[in-house]
């Protein structure tokens, strides 16, 4: 309770006496840090600083999340990838977690239209040219999702250049895929997905440099 003198500086902006708490959260909607006890009165950067400068569990790389997936080109799909990955890893996550999920989403996305080019195939519906190009890009996608554990192991070994080897020809294969069928020329039923991929790749491609600096 806040009585006599003290009441002002506990005076918000909006008139109400309060106090200003900063919480943190992790990936599991767990609270991870709480700092109670500022004034109401008090900016929200200033109890931040406060927190920063404790050397407490609330971890630096909890804030830097939307720092690294700027630095991305895709900064709103990196952030789907953490939410829907960050699960798996340790929170906060750092850059080497980061390009995990997007490898990790890649690789599942990958699987997916693999799965549906196979299909279409098993049906063995279309022109042969039609088959053909699907076919084409059945083998585009074993081949992705084959060089994305190259990649992965790249990282872990702290190779750079395999790395950005792997994942420039990862991004070749979505494109042979569009190439396949471009050449018909009919529609590529995959076409939605090979963009989609090749954002993610390209955003992997981005956090590399962090992780191996």
């Amino acid at each position: 309770m806040v009585l006599g003198h003290d009441t002002n500086i506990y005076r918000n902006r909006y008139a109400m006496i309060s106090q200003n708490v900063l919480v943190a959260c992790n990936f599991d909607l767990e609270f991870i840090y709480v700092l109670s006890g500022w004034k109401g009165s008090i900016h929200d950067s200033n109890i931040l600083a406060d927190a920063l400068s404790r050397n407490s569990e609330l971890k630096p790389g909890l804030l830097s999340l939307a720092d690294l997936c700027r630095r991305t080109d895709y900064p709103a799909l990196c952030l789907d990838a953490s939410k829907a990955y960050g699960h798996a890893y340790p929170s906060p996550p750092d850059a080497a977690a980061l390009l995990s999920m997007h490898l990790d989403m890649a690789a599942d996305h990958t699987r997916t239209v693999k799965a549906e080019a196979e299909e279409l195939l098993s049906k063995g519906k279309g022109s042969p040219r039609e088959k053909g190009a699907i076919d084409v890009c059945n083998t585009q996608f074993g081949d992705a999702i084959d060089d994305m554990d190259t990649v992965r192991k790249a990282v872990k070994g702290r190779d750079a250049g395999t790395a950005n080897t792997f994942l420039s020809a990862i991004i070749t294969y979505y494109d042979t895929c569009d190439d396949a069928f471009a050449e018909i020329p009919l529609p590529n039923p995959f076409a939605k997905q090979d963009d989609s991929l090749s954002k993610i790749i390209s955003n992997a491609f981005a956090l590399v440099p962090i992780v191996i600096s």
